[in-house]
This record gives C-alpha cells, structure tokens and sequence, in this order.
C-alpha cells in the first residue's frame, strides 16, 4: 500500500519512516508531490491513505502547509493519521480525525498505532464471502459460544493466581473471533491497557478500541481501573476503552467513567450470543457519550 506523508520539510522524523516499512506502508513525501496549496493538483490516486506529523508547539514552522495539505487529503477521502508531539494541544480542526499523541521517536506507540491503522486499510471488501456474514456483523454461532461458555466456566474454576494470561488470552479469542483485528501487548512495556483493536468497518463509527483484561475487581478496583483507562482513551484520542473482568455474576456494571464501556466477561460472551459486536460496541459508545 501506498501512503502519503505529510511533515514540515526537513523535520526529524525519527523511527517513523522504519515503522511505516514494517506496516506495510511505502511512503512519499508530500513535499516531493506539491506544497501547501501546489497539493491540491496533485494526482493522489495512487495513495491509500495519508499519514501527517505536526511539529512541535516550539517549531511551528511549517505548520500552515501541514495543516493545508492534511484539508487535501482529507477533501480526497484518504483515512488519515495525525502524529502529534505528547502534551500538545490538537487543533480543533482536527478533532474528528485519528489522532495518536506520541514522540516521532517512540518505535513501541507508533508500532501500535501505525500497525493497527495499515490493518484497517487492509480489512473488508475483499474479505467478504458470497451470502455468508462476516463473523463482525453477525452474533457469535451457537456452537462458538457453547465452546467459550465451557472454556470460561474452565478458567473461572481454575487457581486465581495462575490464571492471569489465560484470561487474557480468553478475552483477545473471544473478540477476535467476534470479528475484531487485534494488537495484544504482551511482552511489551505497559502502557495501560493490554491490548488494542478495530473492527473493520467500523473504524469511522467506533474508532481504535483500547482493552484493559483484570481477573475480580472489586467495586473501588474498577473504578480506578475505568479511570486510568479513560485518561489513555482521552489522551490517545481513542475510540473507546474496554475493560472486561471475571464476575460470578454475567450482569452489566452500572458505567461510572465518560468513553469506557465496563463489563464482566460473561455479560460480553451473553451480549454476543445475541448481537454482533459491532452492535454491542456501537451501543456502549452511544451510552457513553450521553454520559460525557
């Protein structure tokens, strides 16, 4: 796949361009196509989308063209992914467009991000077959759920101390088998949550879906646990932030946190039994933003 590259002209950027590589994404530079308004005769037909970095506040040279050329691409409906420097503001242009708030140095977040954003470029159309639903716009086939709900039932019988990273490991199956392309994090430094995600498709409506996997919380845990959460959602200008937990009970926690959609794994396995998981996220992220 082909991406266009928008950052001011001679700006360090880092690992940026090896991350890229490694994504799949060969890169040209915008300066090489057109600056500033030049851009817009630009032939971009040849690119599936489009990544930008913003300078820093310090060095804003350059900005205007950048903020310019991001309108072109955005007007030429490329998927678009803005790199902006930790602690910066994000310009209310901005706001609608996926943001990630990292350094152009940070090869771990920009892995994440970049990796997850070439695997929604890659998803859908061609993945559909004939008559048969996508497994992400249909509920979980009996069969499935039957084979989850006893693997479940396995691992909440099992010692608590030994059983961690099978919960974990539980809850990624589940969604991925629900539909869901997912990045894990293990073995990586943490960062706050184990694991991020798409669903393809749903990319525009649902954004990038942070996942945080606990063993029992009790109700003092979870709160923390959904606000730590909801920071990375906000900060990362995430879609949603999940935080699924083990319950001897399958009912829904009562929300407490803006943007974080809390729920027993039970509850989630019961809710895709019936829902596609498109359905079920869309509808936590509707409550969510009637709480914010």
């Amino acid at each position: 796949m082909r991406c266009l590259l928008i950052a001011p002209s001679g700006g360090d950027l880092g690992v940026l361009p090896e991350v890229l590589q490694e994504a799949g994404l060969a890169h040209t530079s915008s300066v090489h196509l057109g600056a500033g308004i030049a851009l817009a005769n630009a032939d971009l037909r040849p690119f599936e989308a489009a990544v930008v970095v913003l300078p820093v506040e310090r060095n804003r040279r350059g900005v205007q063209a950048v903020l310019l050329e991001t309108g072109i691409a955005a007007g030429r409906d490329l998927p678009l992914l803005v790199i902006v420097p930790p602690d910066q503001t994000i310009p209310t242009a901005l706001s609608t467009i996926q943001v990630v708030r990292t350094d152009v140095t940070n090869r771990e977040a920009l892995s994440l991000h970049v990796g997850l954003f070439a695997k929604s470029l890659k998803a859908p159309s061609r993945e559909i077959v004939e008559a048969s639903p996508p497994s992400m716009l249909a509920p979980l086939k009996p069969a499935v759920a039957d084979q989850f709900e006893t693997r479940l039932a396995s691992l909440i019988g099992s010692p608590q101390p030994s059983r961690g990273f099978a919960i974990e490991q539980f809850v990624v199956d589940l969604l991925s088998s629900a539909g869901a392309k997912i990045e894990a994090e293990q073995g990586r430094p943490d960062r706050g949550f184990d694991a991020a995600a798409f669903i393809p498709g749903q990319e525009e409506r649902l954004g990038l879906l942070v996942i945080e996997i606990k063993d029992r919380l009790d109700r003092a845990s979870r709160i923390n646990a959904e606000r730590q959460l909801q920071s990375y959602v906000m900060d990362a200008r995430a879609g949603l932030g999940l935080l699924f937990y083990v319950s001897s009970s399958s009912t829904a926690s009562t929300p407490t946190t803006p943007l974080v959609l809390s729920m027993s794994i039970g509850q989630l396995l019961s809710e895709l039994r019936v829902w596609p998981l498109s359905k079920v996220l869309g509808h936590a992220r509707n409550e969510a933003i009637h709480r914010m």
